[in-house]
């Protein structure tokens, strides 16, 4: 992957800032700040426990 590529990989989609506590959507593997996933999906009333999976 290209520098460009690799930061985008790197950011978080909901915050834009560096991923901090990756966290991704199993089985698409979409990564996010584990707090954002928790405080977008806890907004819009979607419950993706069951498919997050933190990275420790």
């Amino acid at each position: 992957l290209d520098r460009q590529r690799v930061s985008e990989y790197s950011r978080c989609p909901i915050c834009l800032e560096k991923i901090r506590n990756v966290a991704f959507l199993n089985p698409c593997f979409h990564r996010f700040c584990f707090a954002c996933i928790l405080e977008w999906s806890d907004r819009k009333g979607m419950k993706f426990n069951m498919f997050l999976k933190k990275v420790f």
